[in-house]
């Protein structure tokens, strides 16, 4: 997992998030979006927050544009995982 910080327009308002939120996995701050421009679609920036899942190519598998539950990305991650 990877969080990356899009939307606060100060470095130390996206550590204060991290810090706030006992945030687990590595964080990003990229309120320039080269992140998401590098993935090659058009995301929209505006849902808070995104979920991006990846393949082993690094292919965009899945996307929620929502608050996931663990039973919600759960079985997404599995079955990625699976694929060869």
């Amino acid at each position: 997992f990877l969080g990356i910080n899009v939307r606060d327009n100060q470095q130390d308002k996206a550590q204060d998030f991290v810090i706030d939120n006992k945030v687990s996995y590595p964080s990003i701050y990229d309120p320039a979006m080269r992140t998401m421009i590098a993935l090659g679609q058009n995301y929209p920036t505006s849902v808070i927050p995104t979920t991006i899942v990846l393949d082993r190519e690094h292919r965009v598998a899945a996307v929620f544009l929502k608050e996931l539950l663990v039973e919600d990305l759960k079985p997404v991650v599995e079955r990625v995982a699976q694929e060869s």
